[in-house]
Formats: structure tokens, C-alpha cells, sequence
């Protein structure tokens, strides 16, 4: 019994074991010694063979030794062999303690065998017994001496054998009972033994799942692990790269591709011209003339005016410094000329590199600095001299050039030299395009911009009015009675012109745009010999290098002769001395000065608003609108006193400050009554210490927030133009202000509103009523807000609004209420500090019922109930109703159904029955109730409860009353309130039972008829006796000749109009009732 323990205790060890494993390993080693202790366990068990061969081997020595005892009883002993006997006498003391020894033997077997001895054990057992007994056979032959002796021996032996052969008996008894108990250990074993196989196996199973799963994992890891030891090694490299401080590689990037996307490098270069007269087409001429007085042509030999293109290289790593490294070459190389339209030519570096962010930026033009048409190398160019016939050797044009940078890394050591260098990854075929220059008008002429000036004139039309003037100058003719003339008036035409040139798609680009930086203009009055004034020479004054041009004063008055005349002025741009563009300029004197505003545009700050007063826009602006740009300007030309005495004029005026655009209700102005004003902040008295800008700018924090373009026109007093200042900001609404849910009431978005509760004692008409103020946290009313200091609580304006209403509602335009069609349904209402939403109530009602009912809801508000709205929270800051803020993300507000239908799930009728029972089924509307409100409330007009709540809820209940006789009390009845439909079954369509109801088919003779039953008679306390019916019975008939051989379903819609029921949609649910074949016998 104790192995049997131990063993059982060693099972739940092990099955411990299984449960507490911790990893693959240890899982494999611990089910491998399980086996083999197992194993060990079944090796050492005692098998019942063995017990059988011990109880026969000990059966077996006894019988042997009881049959040499009845031989001794029997024998003849003679006087010699008594004799002899004596002589070989035992003493009676040495057998007691032979007997001893025998029965310690036996208590050790015993203690053995109890032990559940093992198989080496019961060995030894046996092997111990067989010698002892042996040596019994030995006394007892060798030391009989005499009769007598032997006598007392024998009876004495005797005695002890008995004693012996009862205690072996009992023994064996014990070995036949310690038999049965191995047996059972055995058995016990051999389940545990099956068990644990089974669990084994089980755990083989999903150690060998896991083994895929864990192959699955170490491959994926394994590919993970390859894939970090890549990017480690580039992000070592790069590092490395990123320390070394050299350039490692350097990245065409292309501006030009050719038509299969190979990468292409541009040059550019712009003719020169000759001025002839009298004109005459010389060489090339844009749109010749033979009419014209004089013209430009391109010169066919000439010197090229260099445009600098840009070439851009990616360096890695990107934070290599451009003084680790110094550009050493363009290499150069070449390859036969692809096509006829196109030229190449070999380019150099022209002037200092530049590197940012990484993009290395090399300034190259063309090497090459004259052309020559003549020599017959620009065929296929529009300019290309048709008396040419041959084409003379030029292997400037004859080749493509490609080209690649090379750098030399400075600041790192190499072992070799040469590995200094590092050239660009690939060559790149360069382009040259050589163009002509022109000159264009911009938008401050009098034409369009890009206007392009001709590069020939005829006198006579240029001077007419047909020709339209390009530019006015005024005569200094004062606009104003109390104004001086202006002498000294003069304009810049630098101001007026640009250079272009036309690219190699035929557009017309601005030169400076291009690298064709170096240019100056330069000009000259032309005498229009068709006039009989010369009215260039004698009406304007010409710098004809700053090109500074003025009207000349009739003395100390200005020259009104000269109004409306047209001076002519020729333009050449120059570079040492060459004229690469060319036109002639109309301009047109004028005693209109140009009155045209001068404008100014500034972008401010965001300003977010606040709790407090006022913000100053220039506080943080002065740098961007310093006034001095304003005194610079070319139509301006003053200093601060003079500015402001001519445009000061004691002050802004409200018409002189406009609201281009903004949000919706914003003002502006000059003083405080408006969201922004602007003012003068210019103190002549303090000008020597205040050094803040001449104009201020205001805003209020109640401003709209949005976006602002507010414009102050600045009026000059004299001839000047209006300065326009356009200041464009926004003032944006603050973030991070925000409620914490209260989560008593919220939860999972959202809260709950039920109907009143009975026991509160509350009002019918404070039903579906929720204080939102309970979803966040506040305290007496006020709301804890998130984000906000606490000397800033006063400015904002906390309300409620709704955002989402269910299917076929509407939210109205202020967010506080909803309706279907024209019926309110419910609204948010405030109470001072309170917020409320609450189901929309109509007329009046009496007072009656328990609590008294107040007015009844809108049929909108009923057909809201039983489902859900959201809510947000919000706040207005500063009083200013449009700036809003949301202070919580929308929750949903769920109005509870009232009332639920519970029907029996298990009703049933038999097809076949026909005796009123089977084929019947009875509903009991009242005990228990079928009606339940939202509380869990049984309504039942049974209890004074369940009539207190009819009433409550306005359950649609039709009562009479029966007047009684002399000796019989009148009875109330209530009517039923259950208004039954038409009954459905499940069968489809196509004939097959299935989820859809549909009407009992005609002709079919099933049906099932519906009656009320009127119940039982009670005595109302207060209003005398009641009756009710309490069920409603439905009976199924077949009348047809054909059996149901499989059941289906009926439904039938019951419904129950109430309180919150729209008239339209009553409270609802479905009775099901299973049709079964056979009688149900």
C-alpha cells in the first residue's frame, strides 16, 4: 500500500512537472526522463508469475519437510541408535533460539513483502528461506540421540512446526493479500502508465508543432536578422563615411533629358548684333523692313555672350563640407555627331562651387567664345548664311562632348595619391544653344508684359499715333492749385525693360533667369529726322548710362511745350562693349503724373487667441515691415520727416483702413470699436529714442478667428502716389482646451437616459430628461476644463449642441434641437449654468395617475425614443459666438424603450390533435406578465403596482364599467391592450422552410383562430371589483386531408400602444408558435 502511495504521488510529481515546463528543451529532457523512469518502474514491479513460483516453491519445502516428520514419528528406534542419538542431543535451548532466529525471519519477510517487495527482493526472500530450511533438515538428521530425547525433540518439534506451518499459513495469507494489492497497483499503474502515454503523445504532437512553429519563427529571424546585418553595415558605412569626411560618390542631376530619358546638359549663348543705317538687311534682321530708317542685325561673326548654367551633383555622404574637398576638372570626351540639329562643344568652369544640403551646385559655361556663321559649322540654324556651299572643318561642332566632374578629397589621409580622386558616375552629353538677344517691357509700362521692343524703326510711324507709346514721363505739372510744380521729375527706364533671349524651343525667357548675368543697359536718344523738331533732343534730358530720363524745364517752369511729345530711345544691353540685345523704346510725355498706387505687402504672425485684452500685431513684426522700404521706393525717394509730412495728414481715416477679406462679423478701423485697428505710432517729439515702426495694428479678443487681408491706404498731400499697405494674418483659435468624461455617468462613448423611475416619486413629464453637465467632471456647476489656467476660466462660454441624429431627423441651424418634418422632437435646454436634453412635450394633460402626468410628447419626440443621438460639447471664446471650440469629441445619448413584449419561446401545437388541448395553445397575460418596462417592472393589472404603472406609462387599456344590483357590487373591466395581427408561417416561396414569414397560403384549410379569454374576478380596495381577460388562446386547425409531415413556424405581430408609442409605430414584438406533426401522443 505504501509503494502505491509513493507511486501515486510520483505520477502527480510528474504531471506537475508537464504543466510547469518553461521552454522546447526543457520539455524534450523532461519527457525523456519520464520514459525512462517509467520504464524503471515497470522493470522493477513484481509480476504475478513471479508471486505464483514463490507461493509453490514455499508450498512445496513445507509439505517435503511435513512428510520427513510423519516418517521420523513412524520409525523403530533400536538402543544403538538412541544411543548415538544422545550423543548428537540438541539442546532444547538451541532449537528456542533456532526458532527465534526462523520467526525473525518470518516478521523480516513479513516487513519485506509488506513493503511491496520487488523482484530482487522476493529472490532474496527465497533464497534465504531454501537455506534455512536446509539447514532444519540437517539438525534434525545429525542430532537425534536418543529415543526419549528425540521423543521430546520430536513432540517439541513437533510443536514448533505446527507453529511454524500456522505462521507460514498466515503468511501466505499475507502474500496472497499483498498479492491482490500489487495487483491493483499494478492495475492503478497501468492506467496512470496509458494516461501518461496518452499525454506523451499528445505533448510529442505539439512539441512538434512548436518545432515547426519555432523553424518557422527561427527562419523568419534568421531572415530578420540578415536583413538588420545589411542595414547595420550601411548605416555602419555611412557613419564611417559620415566621420571620414570624404566624398565617396558624386550624382548627375539632370534639368534636360533627351527623348528616351538620357540625361542632358545645356549651355546657352546669345549673338551679337551690328546697328545699320541707313537699314538694311545686312546679314539677319528679325522682321526686315526695306522701309525702315534704321535697324540691328546678328552679326555673322561675332563674340558670344556666356550664359551660366548650373550643374548639380548629388554628393554622398550629404555632410561632406565643402571645404574637404576642391573640384579639380570637367573631363572631357567625345564621340561623332548623332544629328545635324543639334551642337555640342566643350564647357569650362566659371566661378566659385556652392554645397547645400547635400547637392553640390558647379557654375560651367561654353569654352568657346566667339561663333561664325560663315564657316558653314551652324547649318540647320535659321541664321545659317544660304551662299554658303561648303562646310568647313570645325571639330568644335563636328563631335558631341560629354563631360564629368572630378573632385579631389583634401582632408583625409590616402595611402595613394591617385584615390584622392572621385569622379562623377557617368559622362553627360553637353548642348550648346546659341540665340539672339531682344529686349522686352515689363509691367510697369505701358504695354504688356514682355512686350518685345523692335530692333528697327521707320521715323515716321514710330512717331504717329497709330504706334502706341511705351512708357510716360511726367512734366512736373502739380495736380493740386496749392502744390508747387515739380522741376526735377524724372524716371529710370532701368525700371521699365528687361532682358530676353530665345531658347531652343522657340519661347522668349528673361536673361538673368539664365545665367546671363553681366549685362548693363545703355541708352541714346534718336533724332527723328521726318520731324521737323527734334523733339528727343529738345524736350528730355537722357543719362545714357543710368538711364535716368527727364522732361526739360521751360526755365524756372515746367515745359508744357513738351507735353505730348514722343522722344525715342534706343536700348542696347552691353557686355565690354558688345551689344547682345537691342530695341527702341516710345515714350510719351504726359502732365498726368502716374497716380497709380505704390504697394506694399506684409505677412504677420499667427496670433492665437487668448484671455487677454488686446494684441499688438507689430509687436512681433517690426523687422518685416520696416518702413524704410517704403522711403526707398523709386516713386517715393523720401526720408521719415518729409514722408510724413506729405502723407501724415493728422491721422488714418476708417476710410482708409479696408477689409479685403475675412471671416464673417469682422470689423476694422481705426480706433478700439473695432476687432482690428490700425493707428500712426509716430511721436516727433520722442523720435530720437522710440524706435518701434510708424503704424500699429490691433486686435481684439473677441475677433473672428480666420483668415485676414486688411489694407491701409497712406494719402500723399502732393503729387506723390498712395502707399498701400496690404497686411495679411490670421487669428486662430486656441488648442488643447478640452473636458474629462465623468465616468460614472459615461461610458463606451456615450450615456444613458431613461424614462422616470416609479419609486423616485418623479413626473411623467421629467421622463427622458439627462443634466449633461454630469458627463465631465465640474464642480458647483462649473466645468473643469483641461488646458486652461485658471485665471483664464471666465473666457470661455460652455454649451451643448447635437451633431448626429438617427435616419429621417433633423438638427436645426443652432445645433439645439431636432425634428422630423415639422415636429420638434427634442432639444438642449439651458438653465443658467445647467444643461439639459429633453424629449419635446405638447398641449396640456390633466393631472391623474399616481404622480400626475403632464402634457403628453410629440409624436417626433415618441418615435425618437428607443434610439440615438450625439452630443458635443463646445465653447464660444471671449463672448464672440463665432470663435468656437470643441471641448470633447462627440458622445452618444441613448433614450431607453420604455417597454418590451416578452413572449414564451416554447409554444407549440400538435397538427393532428383534435382535442382542444394538443391543438391549442394558451398565453397568460398576466402571470407571469408579458409586459416589462425598462426597470424590470412586471406590469400587470393584477397588482396595484402593475396599475399604478399602466397609468404611468398610459398603456392603451379600454375600461368599463358594470354597474351592479341592490346586493351586487359594480365590477371596472379591463379591456385587453393587445392588438393581434394577422398570422405568418415560415414556408418559402420555393417550398422549403426558411427565415422569412409569409401569409398562411389560401385554400390550404390551415388556420389558426384567436380568442380573448376573460379571466378571473378581483376586488379593488379603492375602486370595487375588476375583471380582465388574462389570456389569449390560439387554436390551430387543419382541416385539409393532408398531414404536416414537417414542422414549421407561425408568427403573429402583437402590438401595444403607450405613452411614448408614435401613433404610427406602437410597441411591437411577434408570438411564435411551433406547428408539430403527428397528435403529440
Amino acid at each position: 500500500m505504501k509503494k502505491s502511495y509513493l507511486f501515486k504521488f510520483f505520477v502527480f510529481a510528474v504531471i506537475a512537472a508537464f504543466v510547469t515546463i518553461t521552454s522546447c528543451k526543457d520539455y524534450d529532457d523532461d519527457i525523456s526522463r519520464i520514459d525512462t523512469e517509467l520504464s524503471a518502474v515497470k522493470a522493477d514491479l513484481v509480476k504475478k508469475s513471479d508471486l505464483t513460483a514463490l507461493e509453490t516453491a514455499l508450498k512445496g519445502q513445507i509439505a517435503t519437510l511435513q512428510t520427513e516428520l510423519n516418517a521420523l514419528k513412524g520409525s523403530v528406534l533400536t538402543q544403538e541408535k538412541l544411543d548415538a542419538a544422545m550423543a548428537l542431543v540438541v539442546k532444547l535451548e538451541t532449537f528456542n533460539a533456532f526458532k527465534t532466529t526462523v520467526e525473525a525471519d518470518i516478521v523480516k519477510l513479513k516487513a519485506d513483502v509488506a513493503k511491496a517487495a520487488t523482484k530482487e527482493e522476493l529472490a532474496a526472500i527465497d533464497a534465504a528461506l531454501k537455506s534455512q530450511i536446509n539447514q532444519v533438515k540437517l539438525d534434525l538428521a545429525a542430532h537425534i540421540a536418543n529415543f526419549e530425547a528425540l521423543q521430546a525433540i520430536v513432540s517439541g518439534h513437533s510443536t514448533a512446526i505446527a507453529g511454524l506451518e500456522t505462521q507460514l499459513a498466515a503468511q501466505l495469507a499475507l502474500i496472497n493479500a499483498n498479492k491482490a494489492e500489487i495487483a491493483a497497483v499494478k492495475a492503478d499503474l497501468q492506467a496512470k502508465y496509458n494516461e501518461l502515454t496518452g499525454l506523451i503523445q499528445q505533448n510529442a504532437d505539439d512539441i512538434a508543432a512548436l518545432d515547426g512553429k519555432v523553424e518557422q519563427y527561427k527562419s523568419d529571424l534568421d531572415a530578420s536578422i540578415a536583413a538588420v546585418k545589411a542595414e547595420l553595415k550601411g548605416l555602419i558605412i555611412n557613419v564611417y563615411q559620415s566621420l571620414d569626411h570624404r566624398v565617396y560618390t558624386l550624382t548627375f542631376i539632370p534639368d534636360y533629358t533627351s527623348e528616351d530619358g538620357t540625361p542632358q546638359i545645356v549651355v546657352r549663348g546669345i549673338t551679337e548684333w551690328k546697328y545699320n543705317k541707313p537699314a538694311k538687311e545686312y546679314y539677319y534682321t528679325p522682321d526686315w523692313d526695306s522701309d525702315w530708317d534704321e535697324n540691328w542685325s546678328v552679326l555673322k561673326v561675332g563674340t558670344i555672350y556666356k550664359g551660366i548654367t548650373i550643374l548639380r551633383y548629388n554628393v554622398s555622404p550629404s555632410n561632406v563640407q565643402l571645404s574637404d574637398f576642391e573640384i579639380t576638372a570637367l573631363l572631357h570626351k567625345t564621340s561623332l555627331l548623332r544629328s545635324a540639329d543639334t551642337k555640342s562643344a566643350p564647357i569650362v568652369l566659371a566661378g566659385q562651387a556652392t554645397l547645400a544640403n547635400g547637392v553640390l551646385s558647379v557654375p560651367v559655361v561654353v569654352e568657346e567664345s566667339s561663333y561664325d556663321y560663315e564657316d558653314g559649322s551652324w547649318w540647320g540654324n535659321d541664321y545659317a548664311p544660304q551662299a554658303t556651299t561648303t562646310r568647313n572643318s570645325n571639330p568644335k561642332w563636328e563631335s558631341n562632348v560629354s563631360v564629368a566632374l572630378q573632385v579631389k578629397n583634401i582632408n583625409v589621409e590616402m595611402d595613394n595619391e591617385e584615390d584622392r580622386y572621385v569622379t562623377s558616375t557617368e559622362y553627360v552629353k553637353v548642348n550648346f544653344d546659341l540665340s539672339e538677344g531682344r529686349v522686352a517691357l515689363n509691367e510697369k509700362s505701358l504695354k504688356p508684359d514682355g512686350t518685345i521692343l523692335p530692333v528697327g524703326i521707320e521715323y515716321d510711324e514710330i512717331a504717329g499715333s497709330g504706334y502706341a507709346s511705351d512708357i510716360s514721363l511726367w512734366n512736373g505739372k502739380s495736380q493740386n492749385g496749392n502744390m508747387a510744380d515739380v522741376l526735377n521729375h524724372t524716371i529710370n527706364l532701368n525700371d521699365f525693360i528687361y532682358g530676353i533671349f530665345d531658347d531652343y524651343y522657340g519661347d522668349w525667357e528673361k536673361m538673368k533667369e539664365f545665367g546671363f548675368n553681366t549685362h548693363t543697359f545703355k541708352f541714346k536718344r534718336v533724332y527723328l529726322e521726318s520731324e521737323g523738331v527734334n523733339q528727343t533732343n529738345d524736350y528730355v534730358t537722357l543719362n545714357e548710362t543710368t538711364g535716368v530720363i527727364g522732361v526739360k524745364a521751360d526755365g524756372n517752369k515746367v515745359n508744357q511745350a513738351a507735353v505730348g511729345r514722343t522722344p525715342i530711345v534706343e536700348v542696347t544691353a552691353l557686355v565690354n562693349g558688345k551689344v547682345h540685345a537691342v530695341g527702341y523704346i516710345k515714350i510719351i510725355i504726359t502732365d498726368n503724373f502716374d497716380n497709380s498706387d505704390v504697394k506694399f505687402e506684409f505677412t504677420l504672425e499667427d496670433y492665437v487667441l487668448g484671455c487677454n485684452s488686446t494684441y499688438k500685431l507689430t509687436d512681433v513684426d517690426i523687422a518685416a515691415i520696416d518702413f524704410d522700404q517704403v522711403f526707398n521706393h523709386a516713386r517715393i525717394q523720401l526720408g521719415k520727416d518729409a514722408f510724413f509730412q506729405e502723407y501724415k495728414q493728422g491721422g488714418l481715416t476708417a476710410a482708409q483702413v479696408t477689409l479685403v477679406t475675412g471671416p464673417a462679423g469682422a470689423t476694422v478701423g481705426v480706433d478700439n470699436t473695432k476687432h482690428v485697428w490700425f493707428k500712426y505710432a509716430i511721436d516727433p517729439q520722442t523720435q530720437s529714442v522710440n524706435l518701434f515702426n510708424y503704424l500699429e495694428g490691433f486686435i481684439r479678443n473677441d475677433a473672428p478667428a480666420g483668415t485676414y487681408k486688411v489694407t491701409t491706404r497712406l494719402k500723399s498731400n502732393g503729387y506723390r502716389p498712395d502707399v498701400v499697405i496690404t497686411w495679411n494674418f490670421k487669428v486662430k483659435l486656441p488648442t488643447g482646451i478640452s473636458l474629462t468624461a465623468n465616468t460614472i455617468y459615461y461610458k463606451n462613448g456615450g450615456i444613458v437616459v431613461n424614462p422616470t423611475i416609479m419609486e423616485q416619486g418623479a413626473l411623467t413629464s421629467t421622463a427622458y430628461e439627462a443634466l449633461l453637465n454630469n458627463t465631465f467632471m465640474h464642480e458647483s456647476n462649473s466645468f473643469v476644463y483641461t488646458g486652461l489656467t485658471e485665471a483664464c476660466q471666465q473666457y470661455l462660454t460652455p454649451y451643448f449642441v447635437f451633431t448626429e441624429a438617427p435616419s429621417g431627423f433633423t438638427i436645426s441651424n443652432d445645433k439645439k434641437s431636432l425634428w422630423k418634418g415639422g415636429s420638434k422632437a427634442a432639444e438642449i435646454v439651458q438653465d443658467g449654468t445647467r444643461f439639459y436634453v429633453r424629449l419635446e412635450t405638447i398641449g396640456n394633460y390633466p393631472p391623474s395617475g399616481p404622480w400626475g402626468n403632464n402634457p403628453p410628447f410629440s409624436d417626433a419626440a415618441k418615435q425618437l425614443v428607443g434610439k440615438t443621438v450625439k452630443v458635443q460639447p463646445r465653447a464660444y471664446i471671449n463672448e464672440q459666438p463665432s470663435n468656437v471650440i470643441n471641448l470633447f469629441d462627440p458622445f452618444t445619448v441613448h433614450f431607453t424603450y420604455p417597454l418590451t413584449l416578452q413572449f414564451p419561446d416554447n409554444a407549440k401545437v400538435f397538427d393532428q390533435a383534435n382535442d382542444g388541448v394538443k391543438n391549442t395553445y394558451t398565453l397568460n397575460l398576466y402571470n407571469p406578465t408579458v409586459i416589462k418596462d425598462w426597470n424590470g417592472k412586471l406590469i400587470s393589472v393584477l397588482t396595484q403596482e402593475g396599475r399604478d404603472l399602466i397609468d404611468h406609462y398610459e398603456i392603451a387599456f379600454v375600461q368599463d364599467w358594470l354597474p351592479g344590483g341592490w346586493f351586487t357590487p359594480g365590477t371596472t373591466v379591463y379591456y385587453s391592450p393587445f392588438v393581434l395581427g394577422d398570422p405568418q408561417i415560415n414556408l418559402q416561396p420555393d417550398g422549403t422552410i426558411g427565415e422569412t414569414f409569409h401569409p398562411i397560403p389560401m385554400g390550404t384549410d390551415m388556420k389558426i383562430e384567436i380568442s380573448n379569454v376573460v379571466g378571473q374576478t378581483y376586488i379593488n380596495p379603492f375602486y370595487g371589483s375588476m375583471n380582465t381577460p388574462a389570456s389569449i388562446k390560439l387554436k390551430w386547425t387543419n382541416s385539409a386531408t393532408g398531414a404536416v409531415q414537417n414542422e414549421f413556424m407561425v408568427r403573429i405581430p402583437v402590438s401595444v400602444k403607450h405613452k411614448w408609442s408614435p401613433n404610427a409605430e406602437p410597441l411591437q414584438s411577434y408570438l411564435y408558435v411551433t406547428v408539430k406533426p403527428g397528435n403529440g401522443n
